[in-house]
């Protein structure tokens, strides 16, 4: 869980 939660947070600095 805090692996998906660490790689989403990831996800949204990429489109940012």
């Amino acid at each position: 869980n805090e692996f998906k939660y660490f790689q989403r947070m990831t996800t949204t600095s990429s489109v940012e």
